[in-house]
């Protein structure tokens, strides 16, 4: 039976997919069928499958072993799935899935060189093309300088290099604390909780990693400005929220973040 959540948890999931989903049909709107797109942790995302936008050049799921074996078999076994992918090619294994247009790949994100040589050598990115690597809540388990390291080395190696970031903020309260022991007692310690604690801190990062242009909003005000405003009361139509207060609080702990080493990021 699935898991029943409580109506702000379940919101607040709706708000995450859709800003990181409207952020890359952005950049592919922007960026045309130049734009290649890298989504670190991806776990079983169907973003490839759901964008709208059909113009990108490459698309390409980076996780653990376990996660993208599991992923490419669901793929082959269902053909509504394998068939926009495009045709494969002889590279393609149990553990890593090469297309035309879709790659999976089985790799630890933080070893920034080793990533970087299979997203060039093995799935075809272009270093001098728009590239957007999504980190959509991964950054909260890594160690700051984990995180600053690959950031540095993707700035450093692509010419136009994009991030976007959905991560946690304002970590320092009693919320944040409470969420934090209880992760921590289940084994699932956010290493990076204290290194960005404010938008600030997120935005300082980013900086001395590289990024030229960088835009920060807590999931409050996505969730107020960005959803359109018909899509939003059909959502909140489908399940009642006594109290606002509790999806506010939720939303004031968690961020969307833009970053640019080459042009302006916006919505």
């Amino acid at each position: 039976m699935p898991l029943k959540r409580t109506p702000e948890i379940n919101r607040g999931y709706y708000s995450r997919v859709y800003a990181i989903a409207h952020s890359v049909e952005t950049f592919c709107r922007r960026e045309g069928a130049t734009a290649q797109i890298v989504n670190i942790g991806s776990g079983f995302d169907t973003l490839f499958w759901r964008l709208k936008s059909n113009t990108f050049s490459t698309y390409v799921d980076v996780d653990s072993t376990d996660v993208v074996e599991h992923k490419i078999r669901a793929i082959k076994q269902h053909p509504e799935l394998l068939e926009p992918c495009g045709t494969l090619n002889g590279q393609s294994n149990t553990s890593n899935f090469h297309s035309d247009r879709y790659h999976a790949i089985a790799q630890d994100a933080t070893k920034g060189r080793q990533l970087i040589d299979k997203l060039v050598n093995k799935c075809a990115i272009n270093r001098n093309q728009p590239i957007l690597f999504i980190f959509e809540c991964v950054l909260l388990y890594w160690s700051e300088e984990a995180r600053t390291n690959l950031f540095y080395a993707l700035n450093k190696q692509f010419t136009n290099c994009n991030i976007v970031i959905f991560d946690i903020v304002n970590t320092m309260d009693k919320f944040s604390s409470l969420m934090q022991q209880s992760l921590y007692e289940s084994n699932t310690p956010l290493l990076g909780a204290n290194s960005t604690r404010t938008l600030e801190d997120w935005n300082q990062q980013l900086q001395r990693s590289g990024a030229r242009h960088v835009q920060s909003w807590l999931m409050t005000e996505v969730y107020q400005k960005l959803i359109d405003q018909n899509e939003k009361s059909k959502i909140e139509r489908i399940e009642f929220l006594d109290e606002i207060e509790l999806l506010f609080q939720l939303f004031n702990h968690y961020c969307l973040i833009l970053a640019s080493n080459n042009s302006p990021t916006d919505w």
